[in-house]
């Protein structure tokens, strides 16, 4: 899969505030070149599996795109 970057995280332990965000559990980053890139990994075989077998472990998703300005 064409990604630049892969990173996966927990929510850190910093203090309180009302701009945090603390109702997820795990994060996963990832930083693809291009959106051809993305569109690879969308339709992937491999990811389109672990959606089709993990799903039932989480309750929600959220995914944010965004691109460099």
């Amino acid at each position: 899969m064409n990604d630049s970057s892969n990173s996966c995280g927990v929510i850190a332990s910093t203090e309180k505030r009302e701009v945090v965000d603390t109702s997820w559990d795990v994060s996963e980053l990832i930083f693809f070149d291009d959106e051809a890139g993305q569109k690879i990994y969308q339709d992937h075989p491999i990811h389109q599996d672990f959606i089709k077998n993990c799903s039932h472990l989480w309750e929600k998703v959220v995914v944010y795109d965004a691109i460099d300005v």
